[in-house]
């Protein structure tokens, strides 16, 4: 297979079939997409897909990868009023101008990051001025319960393009997904301003090829809540899209931006047979950490390539898997939820867990209880956990219990409390569960004095979070306890 050969279709070359598919993208006599698009050319009969390899290629789609001509219509003026523009928003957008339109905004969750690439957009004048525009996620969940409408809303977008899954709908300006891309980059050659939003995800393996992409976008931003300069491969990013602007969580509430936040620790226990199974999963961890010598993230990866050190991977991720499902169905966790949610009987609630069975359990428990829960996990369909959001918005229950489907992106307005039940200690996952209840409840009625203002409370402050972290001492639950207690103290090194 290594040898085999195939002649291009566009510089009749004949190339080793291992490197055709790099050159198929890079060939100068390529086809321009865009080139095809004004009348009266005629579409053409075959798309670059028809030309891969039997086995690189995809299942047919249903529509083939032509940018849809530009409708004067497509992008308008938005005709609703929409909240005002935030000063670090601005700061943020001037930060990315000055390092040639290329660069990387942290910042905590809440505070808008998905405004600051339509600001950039509108002020280099839009299509006009920018190009097409590229949006990527990671999540569908996030293209439409925060893009799609965010789009509407603050850029005027009547007819954004869908490239994620089965659909192939190339617009002007297309929200799209990482797991997409990678397998049709080609498409990332008709847009001149591509944002990367949770840019941290381009540190995985198979997301980070898609640098590989982008010489020829002029215009190139990543949104993310915190990206680690630990990171070797998060590192090779930053050299193609470094950091230009970042804000604290400690300096967010600092201005206000960010409401108080009270941090309620929850001592739970475990009983005998749970506290031996503990302590068997962490010591099988130790065990693979001194065999492996690296960090967990890349465990995966030894696992599948298999050979001497395969095994002890497996052995540490089966441990840490059962472990992690063992803290989320502990007994002792289910009557202080029960608890915490009759402290709050008018405000929404989110429970972040780390399986969907323990989450089943605990519904069943609050059930019998006469305490109505929603859930919202990944083995739902897309329409259940619509459903279940509309369901907790319109207040026909105040308690959605998810694993790990709300972490990244989705906005679920005026929730206040959270409860972790059960979390990972990763500062990105503790830091995203967080943002969750953190966002400021703003007063959006017309002619009010404090239209796009936070909504104050009878102290004239902000209404506070409340985070309840259920945890057993000496464990890594513990961990996570403390690091919610110090996030007053987090400034925005990392």
């Amino acid at each position: 297979m290594s040898s085999f050969k195939q002649s291009c279709p566009f510089c009749g070359n004949t190339i080793l079939l291992k490197e055709f598919d790099k050159h198929l993208l890079s060939c100068p006599k390529r086809i321009n997409i865009t080139d095809l698009l004004g009348p009266p050319a005629p579409q053409p009969k075959m798309s670059v897909h028809d030309y891969l390899p039997e086995e690189l290629r995809e299942p047919e789609p249903t529509e083939r990868f032509i940018l849809k001509p530009y409708i004067q219509e497509d992008i308008i003026s938005p005709s609703d009023p929409v909240l005002p523009v935030r000063p670090y928003q601005t700061d943020a957008v001037n930060a990315w101008m000055k390092n040639n339109y290329k660069g990387i905004i942290t910042l905590p969750t809440g505070l808008g990051k998905s405004r600051i690439p339509m600001e950039a957009y509108k002020q280099l004048g839009g299509i006009a001025g920018a190009g097409n525009l590229l949006i990527l996620v990671p999540k569908k969940a996030i293209v439409e319960t925060t893009w799609f409408p965010q789009l509407r809303t603050y850029l005027g977008a009547t007819s954004i393009g869908s490239f994620y899954e089965s659909k192939n709908d190339i617009r002007p300006v297309t929200v799209g997904l990482y797991q997409t891309a990678i397998r049709k980059p080609w498409v990332l050659r008709n847009f001149n301003f591509i944002v990367f939003d949770e840019v941290h995800h381009l540190a995985a393996p198979e997301f980070g090829k898609l640098v590989n992409h982008l010489a020829h976008a002029k215009y190139l931003m990543g949104l993310s809540i915190k990206v680690s300069r630990r990171n070797p491969a998060m590192w090779k990013i930053l050299q193609v899209i470094p950091r230009v602007y970042r804000m604290s969580i400690k300096q967010a509430m600092k201005e206000g931006w960010l409401p108080p936040l009270h941090v309620h620790p929850v001592i739970v226990t475990m009983n005998n047979a749970e506290l031996a199974a503990y302590n068997e999963f962490t010591e099988k961890i130790r065990k693979a950490y001194a065999h492996l010598g690296v960090d967990m993230r890349f465990w995966e990866a030894i696992a599948a390539k298999g050979g001497a050190y395969a095994m002890w991977a497996k052995v540490g991720l089966s441990a840490f898997a059962g472990r992690r499902k063992l803290l989320s169905m502990l007994d002792s966790k289910l009557e202080p939820v029960k608890k915490i949610v009759e402290l709050h009987p008018k405000q929404k609630i989110l429970l972040f867990s780390e399986g969907i069975e323990g989450i089943t359990k605990i519904s069943k428990y609050l059930a019998k209880q006469d305490v109505h829960s929603l859930l919202y996990h990944s083995k739902m369909s897309e329409t259940a956990k619509k459903q279940n959001l509309r369901n907790m918005w319109g207040r026909s229950s105040n308690l959605l219990l998810s694993v790990t489907a709300l972490e990244e992106g989705v906005d679920i307005p005026e929730v206040k409390v959270g409860i972790f039940h059960s979390s990972g200690q990763a500062d990105q996952k503790v830091g995203q569960r967080l943002g969750r209840i953190m966002r400021l409840i703003v007063d959006r009625k017309p002619n009010s004095p404090r239209w796009g203002l936070a909504i104050l409370g009878s102290d004239g402050k902000p209404i506070p979070a409340h985070a309840y972290v259920l945890y057993v001492p000496n464990t890594t639950e513990e961990k996570v306890k403390n690091r919610l207690i110090r996030i007053h103290e987090e400034t925005e090194e990392d």
